[in-house]
């Protein structure tokens, strides 16, 4: 706030969104980031609200999303290490299911028992 205040006129940045952008580039560049749009940065920030659980409310106020419906279809995407950890623990209740242990985890399964819950059986 006090930068903004020393700020004499109206123009708080003398720089078009274009030469901002071509800077952001050049900077994600030189520290061997991916590519990226200034709305990319919203998705990614709602993202890893999500990712640290972080209340709505919060993340809300802070995206300035009016309600959780925006955030939660539109902004929020999942991230590979926690997709990972999403796929072990329901591959484990399935081996669970199964009675299969960690020494028969590379054996081949009879997978009947898929087939035939999907008939009923």
């Amino acid at each position: 706030m006090n930068l903004i205040e020393q700020v004499e006129g109206d123009i708080l940045v003398p720089y078009s969104g274009q030469v901002i952008y071509v800077r952001f580039c050049k900077c994600l560049v030189r520290h061997n980031l991916p590519l990226m749009t200034f709305h990319d940065c919203r998705h990614i920030n709602a993202s890893i609200m999500a990712m640290l659980h972080i209340p709505d409310k919060y993340a809300m106020e802070r995206g300035g999303w009016k309600t959780d419906a925006v955030i939660k279809n539109v902004y929020t995407h999942t991230f590979s290490e926690q997709r990972i950890e999403v796929d072990n623990i329901i591959d484990t209740f399935f081996e669970e299911c199964l009675g299969i242990n960690a020494t028969q985890k590379n054996k081949p399964l009879n997978n009947q028992w898929f087939y035939n819950a999907g008939k009923g059986t």
